[in-house]
């Protein structure tokens, strides 16, 4: 099998496997794998995040940013700017979002923009994870290119467990996660080491 056809096989059932979640599941999943994500020291200790407007089948982020936000953490969001590029913006959850690219929530283009350098924690959605912090998108790119920028940022993922895989085939600018928390467990990789 080619390597994009695995990956096309694996995006099927990791998401096949986390559209089949209840709502109401869902929901005490994602409560479960935010505070679970927030009690990781790096994660508690940021300054500026960036976080993402999760789409309806991904795990709710809402409650994590929501914590960061109360302890003093700037949340920032990103905005499809191009074809191959994301812009990041300081902003709320629930307020200055609209419709986007793939039908996403991001900021508007009015929203403040902030520099990538600042970031020193980056929530990293994904399809599907491995142990190593291998990760698989939609195949964008666009995260590989951005996370190519903030090399010292703290990565994490939060992820069902029904999105962990056993290898996700990975290409050489294929960026990585330092962390993968899922409602039941807390990984942590050792790429950087």
């Amino acid at each position: 099998m080619s390597e994009a056809a695995d990956k096309a096989r694996i995006r099927a059932i990791a998401r096949t496997a986390r559209q089949s979640i209840p709502d109401d599941v869902r929901a005490t999943l994602s409560a479960a794998a935010c505070k679970r994500a927030f009690e990781l020291t790096q994660v508690a200790r940021a300054v500026r995040a960036l976080g993402f407007a999760a789409a309806p089948e991904e795990l709710d982020l809402a409650l994590l940013l929501t914590t960061l936000r109360a302890a003093g953490v700037e949340i920032c969001l990103p905005r499809i700017a191009s074809a191959d590029s994301l812009t990041l913006h300081a902003c709320s959850l629930d307020a200055e979002l609209e419709g986007g690219p793939f039908g996403l929530r991001q900021p508007t283009a009015t929203t403040p923009q902030v520099a990538s350098d600042g970031i020193d924690l980056v929530i990293v959605p994904g399809v599907a994870f491995d142990a190593t912090g291998a990760r698989l998108g939609f195949g964008g790119g666009y995260y590989d290119r951005l996370l190519a920028t903030m090399p010292h940022a703290f990565r994490i993922a939060l992820a069902f467990d029904e999105q962990l895989v056993d290898v996700v085939p990975t290409q050489a600018h294929d960026q990585r996660v330092d962390a993968i928390v899922t409602p039941t467990r807390t990984l942590m990789t050792a790429w950087r080491d």
